[in-house]
């Protein structure tokens, strides 16, 4: 996917399969990857209870298991929570969709599976109860001073304000979501200087039909956030970087 930006002097190219974007040729940081420096100690809880979840219908009281079965009970509760993952994942992704098509005007059937048609129904309530208009959606941005790159969900007028949104399918509002919506906000913002923002909105729609809705204002204080963040990545793959040199410089003169 190609697009150019800052009046044609930049092409922003994205691959999607392996979620990297570049600019004029060259690889710049996506704004995912570099909130990813970010601690996220709830996930290491929640991939632990998913262990649990499976040894608990896999483990039987009374019964006894040979080396082999052991072996895949535990393998199987090693990976609980990527199946886990990958099953919400395809609902998110289909909803997600689907909410793109919506905004693009083309008219998406109702889905058919329960779980995305609770989600996109509470959407369209949201819509509809905070006259919701959509200006733009799906739009690649670029940051030339700090070299960065992402896809914003959307721009819109949400009771009046315009709100850069994003939509998640997760089962919470994490806070580095605020500090994404900033980095788009700061890119955006960089390209069209003389646009008016407002704040920020994170749309959550689980499939339990749970919709949440999150708007803010605190720009500042989150986009100091993000561009801290930056410098950690940046310094932390430097690292990376120099450690691998060291290593393979060790291994010529060992003769490796």
């Amino acid at each position: 996917m190609s697009n150019k930006l800052y009046k044609d002097k930049i092409e922003l190219i994205f691959n999607e399969e392996k979620h990297l974007y570049t600019v004029n040729g060259f690889k710049v940081n996506g704004t995912t990857a570099i909130l990813g420096v970010i601690s996220k100690p709830a996930l290491m809880y929640w991939a632990v209870n998913q262990a649990i979840f499976f040894l608990q219908n896999a483990v039987k009281a009374g019964e006894s298991y040979d080396e082999i079965q052991l072996k895949a009970i535990f393998e199987g509760a090693k990976t609980a929570h990527r199946k886990k993952t990958a099953d919400a994942s395809d609902i998110g992704k289909l909803v997600h969709t689907w909410l793109e098509d919506w905004i693009a005007g083309k008219n998406p059937k109702t889905p058919i599976n329960l779980e995305m048609k609770n989600a996109t129904d509470k959407f369209l309530e949201w819509v509809k109860k905070h006259n919701v208009k959509f200006l733009e959606s799906e739009r690649q941005v670029y940051s030339q001073k700090y070299n960065y790159a992402g896809t914003l969900d959307f721009i819109a007028e949400v009771d009046g304000k315009i709100l850069i949104g994003d939509f998640k399918t997760s089962s919470g509002i994490w806070d580095e979501y605020f500090l994404q919506v900033a980095a788009y906000q700061q890119a955006y913002q960089e390209e069209f200087p003389t646009s008016i923002i407002d704040g920020g909105v994170i749309v959550r729609i689980g499939k339990d039909a749970t919709l949440e809705v999150k708007e803010f204002n605190d720009y500042e204080k989150n986009i100091q956030a993000f561009n801290g963040a930056i410098e950690l990545y940046k310094r932390l793959q430097e690292l990376k970087d120099e450690a691998y040199k060291l290593k393979k410089k060790e291994g010529e003169l060992n003769g490796k």
